[in-house]
């Protein structure tokens, strides 16, 4: 991710999908020990994460009858720049590294 919020639109089956998996890696430095992730799909919380090391977080999605878009946003409010914590003088805002997003 570069931003503090991150999304995806995505179109939606016949037999829209139930869950949703994303393996994420935290942007972690110094006194960066944690990554707080809220995630938001149609509009509706479905949940929210503290992530301190690489890992895969699954959510339950929200009924979908009738819709054939699913929107899928993701506020990361702990991204910050590598350079503001002399990590490197990459200036963009990261949180996550997503090694993958997989529904089911």
């Amino acid at each position: 991710t570069d931003a503090s919020t991150a999304s995806l639109w995505c179109h939606v089956g016949v037999t829209p999908p139930k869950k949703m998996r994303l393996a994420m890696v935290p942007f972690l430095h110094g006194d960066i020990m944690h990554q707080r992730l809220n995630l938001i799909v149609n509009g509706q919380s479905v949940g929210s994460y503290v992530l301190t090391a690489p890992q895969t977080v699954e959510a339950v999605l929200p009924s979908m009858v009738s819709q054939t878009k699913m929107s899928v946003r993701l506020d990361i409010p702990d991204a910050t720049a590598p350079s503001a914590h002399g990590a490197s003088g990459d200036t963009r805002q990261l949180g996550f590294y997503i090694k993958s997003i997989t529904f089911e």
